[in-house]
């Protein structure tokens, strides 16, 4: 119960709020008692700062929790259900994004607006438009591993990230030359 006056005004504030909490320690219900005049003005204000801390960044949610990306990579690879061509893919990929986060970045501390510099990186160092996109998937699947199942955060996305394809698949690589062409028919004649 909170009471504040002014005497010279003769205004009083007179309210009560109460706040239950849930199991992660975030509020999960509100009451407030105020006079009628003051209750939708102290309600949006109180709303308002519940929904900033029911809603934490990324990088202010979880303090205690410390997963270095040097780390995690060791640990992903691990005790995710990957197969060992799989990790031996990933593994460039997670080293490109090791490189580019720095090897004490606690994977757990990467929002979206840091994959986006991330992705915005890839764009400008990978040359092939599809590895890019393998680039961008490969770092969001495991940074999501992490993400989801360590710290319950939302899930990052690449769905406006991957680079558009302007050209046919075909245009990726010369056609075959006359030699080349060759080879496989002799080799389909065997």
């Amino acid at each position: 119960m909170a009471t504040k006056s002014n005497g010279s005004d003769g205004i009083i504030f007179n309210y009560e709020m109460k706040l239950d909490f849930n199991e992660l320690g975030l509020p999960s219900s509100l009451y407030v008692k105020a006079e009628p005049e003051e209750q939708e003005a102290v309600n949006s204000a109180i709303r308002a700062a519940l929904d900033s801390v029911r809603q934490p960044s990324s990088k202010d949610s979880r303090p205690g929790a410390q997963k270095p990306f040097s780390e995690a990579i060791l640990e992903y690879f691990s005790k995710s259900q990957t197969k060992a061509q799989t990790k031996a893919t990933y593994r460039s990929k997670l080293d490109h994004a090791q490189k580019f986060f720095g090897d004490t970045k606690d994977v757990l501390r990467i929002d979206q607006a840091d994959f986006v510099g991330y992705c915005d990186h890839v764009m400008a160092t990978v040359p092939n438009t599809t590895s890019q996109g393998h680039y961008m998937t490969t770092v969001a699947t495991f940074l999501n591993w992490y993400r989801v199942r360590s710290a319950g955060l939302p899930a990052l996305t690449t769905k406006t990230l991957m680079p558009k394809r302007d050209s046919p698949e075909s245009d990726d690589r010369d056609a075959f030359s006359l030699e080349q062409i060759g080879f496989v028919f002799k080799n389909a004649t065997q």
